[in-house]
């Protein structure tokens, strides 16, 4: 990774290397080149506050070791083999509790995928726009972090 992004860099004067890595990884023994300059940590998985809060406290302080203090995103995932994705069983409060965990940690932000559905060869995802409620937990975090729409 350090070798193509420094490729990227060289190519591109200016522009941020950003790495994406599932949540689930963070027991792996590889380092995070220094000159990557943000990393996403993808949780996927997790559909109810409880589970998603306990796999943070196992996976973040490992990644916060990793990532030696630059800017971490969280992302949230929707994507499940072999089904219609997390959105239909996913609780309210799960988007909640992982806001929560940005805000605490100070990370630099929050992705949230997908909001609409999504087409993956034969697999039909469900996004969060079919949950109303789930739309509202989103929005909330939003306007709790000053983000309106342009």
């Amino acid at each position: 990774i350090a070798e193509f992004c420094a490729k990227v860099k060289r190519a591109l004067p200016g522009i941020q290397f950003w790495i994406i890595l599932a949540e689930q990884n963070s027991h792996r023994s590889y380092a995070i080149p220094d000159n990557v300059d943000l990393l996403v940590i993808k949780f996927f998985g997790y559909n109810n506050p409880q589970d998603l809060q306990r796999k943070a406290r196992e996976s973040l302080p490992i990644w916060l070791k990793k990532f030696n203090g630059r800017p971490i995103v969280l992302e949230w995932d929707f994507w499940k083999k072999n089904s219609t994705g997390f959105v239909p069983d996913c609780q309210p409060g799960t988007f909640t509790a992982l806001a929560d965990i940005v805000r605490s940690n100070h990370f630099a932000g929050l992705l949230f995928v997908s909001y609409g559905p999504w087409t993956s060869g034969k697999q039909n995802l469900i996004g969060i726009e079919s949950r109303p409620e789930l739309v509202s937990e989103v929005k909330s975090i939003a306007k709790d972090w000053g983000i309106t729409k342009p």
